[in-house]
């Protein structure tokens, strides 16, 4: 019931887009909640603006993949090993490798669709361009290609997750109102 209620209060904030957006940006960093999660209580506080909290959402993602590409292009790669190694993500820099060595610069797109450690990945093709720039090595992609690859994955994926929150919410919204009929009569 206090859910209903916060949700009914808050169905046309136009705060909750822009809460989303950067909830979103800095969950790259911090991931308390799955970003999943959050792009089902937007729709489930406001279904009509499914598609809105879809896109916002695939944006704030993405800003915070743009930013962890430029901090792997500027930082050294001893100082991406010290944060990897500080917060115990050896298992996510594993992931991220084995993406980047199998798909290439392609794994951003494949890591936003399939829920893979993004941010990771985009630190390690920064960190990867930047050592092609300093040894004169022409880059694969240009970072607007890489994060254009997020962007897409990212709009794949929180737009379905949006729909299906959508109209499976629209769904048992029916069921429950067609089984609280039943029991009145």
């Amino acid at each position: 019931m206090v859910w209903v209620n916060f949700a009914e209060r808050r169905r046309d904030s136009y705060w909750l887009p822009v809460g989303l957006f950067f909830l979103l940006m800095i969950h790259g960093f911090f991931p308390v909640i799955p970003a999943f999660l959050c792009i089902m209580a937007a729709v489930s506080i406001n279904r009509k603006r499914w598609l809105l909290f879809g896109v916002v959402s695939a944006m704030g993602e993405t800003a915070n993949n743009a930013i962890t590409y430029f901090l792997g292009r500027a930082l050294s790669e001893t100082f991406l090993f010290y944060f990897i190694n500080r917060f115990h993500w050896h298992k996510l820099w594993v992931v991220a490798d084995r993406a980047i060595s199998s798909h290439g610069t392609s794994a951003a797109f494949f890591g936003a669709v399939l829920g893979l450690p993004n941010p990771i990945i985009t630190a390690l093709i920064g960190l990867a361009d930047a050592e092609n720039l300093r040894s004169g090595i022409p880059l694969e992609h240009s970072w607007i290609e890489i994060i254009a690859m997020v962007l897409s994955g990212y709009l794949i994926r929180n737009i379905t997750i949006g729909g299906l929150t959508r109209f499976g919410w629209l769904h048992y919204e029916k069921k429950a109102m067609a089984s609280k009929s039943t029991r009145s009569s």
